[in-house]
């Protein structure tokens, strides 16, 4: 910013991206920004030392404390506050004269803000007995953060956010997305032996059709197949002929699978797995890319 009829303003023309850590603090920052400034804009920033320097807000507020409170300053936490990219971070460089003669020109001009206390614009750092004259005001810092430094990209993009939540399929309770994974693992197998359980009783299969061990194993083997082949037919006497038909997006199989989890599916009903805005129908590859990685687990005696 530079001091223009006794207003701070901001100079075109001359912005800069820095790269630094996520974590880094004010100090760092404004050394680091002064740095490569000088480097860079000898003829605006003709010294290298942060002493004669502040770093500013958009609002020409000096930016060693967070907006609105006392905490100070770290590159982190400002990120969170503004809830922008690390690449849409903007911060100004300002000289110490420019700033202090703006600061006490709004004091002693306007009578609308009685809260401007002189005491509190006492400067943090040492400043040197007298400034070079002929010192022009810093451009603003672009304020970018690059993980792997190496690289030195000048636009990054945005992190993801590690709070984001998900909803699991099969409880549908919400779970952080690195412990997402963790939990389906365990609630699967729960959901999928409960729901289980809870059809066959509303499906009208009675626990009378389990014979107990002892009655099991004392007949012969001719009287063990004639039993079994009663209770397949029994079985399958009591078989819906509903078809539940599930559509399917390659591109969104997860999106499309937690909404078939909503609508209730019986354990006797027959399952038809559609993948559609497909151009042809494939001989079964849906069903097998559906159910691979599905584990069986018999009920019973």
């Amino acid at each position: 910013m530079t001091k223009r009829e006794d207003v701070l303003v901001v100079k075109r023309g001359v912005t800069l991206p820095v790269t630094v850590r996520t974590n880094i603090n004010y100090d760092e920052l404004i050394k680091k920004a002064v740095e490569k400034h000088h480097r860079f804009n000898k003829d605006i920033i003709r010294h290298d030392d942060k002493m004669f320097y502040y770093l500013l807000y958009g609002d020409k507020k000096k930016a060693d404390k967070l907006p609105g409170c006392d905490e100070a300053f770290s590159l982190k936490r400002y990120k969170e506050e503004i809830d922008k990219p690390y690449s849409r971070i903007t911060l100004f460089l300002c000289s110490c004269t420019d700033y202090m003669a703006s600061i006490f020109n709004d004091l002693f001009d306007s009578d609308s803000d009685p809260e401007i206390d002189p005491a509190s614009y006492c400067m943090e750092q040492e400043m040197p007995e007298t400034l070079p004259s002929g010192l022009y005001a810093p451009p603003p810092v672009v304020v970018q953060v690059d993980d792997e430094p190496e690289l030195n990209t000048q636009v990054q993009q945005p992190q993801p956010s590690t709070s984001k939540e998900v909803q699991c399929p099969m409880c549908f309770l919400m779970f952080p997305m690195q412990h997402i994974q963790e939990h389906a693992d365990n609630c699967s197998p729960w959901a999928v032996e409960s729901e289980q359980s809870a059809d066959l009783s509303e499906c009208g299969i009675s626990a009378e059709m389990e014979e107990p061990a002892e009655q099991v194993s004392e007949l012969d083997k001719s009287q063990y197949k004639s039993l079994l082949k009663e209770e397949i037919a029994g079985c399958a006497t009591r078989l819906s002929t509903n078809v539940k038909r599930i559509n399917i997006r390659r591109r969104f199989l997860w999106e499309d699978f937690k909404a078939a989890r909503k609508s209730r599916i019986g354990p006797l009903s027959n399952l038809k797995v559609v993948f559609v805005g497909e151009p042809s129908i494939d001989d079964g590859g849906p069903k097998r890319e559906l159910f691979c990685g599905k584990s069986c687990q018999p009920h019973g005696s």
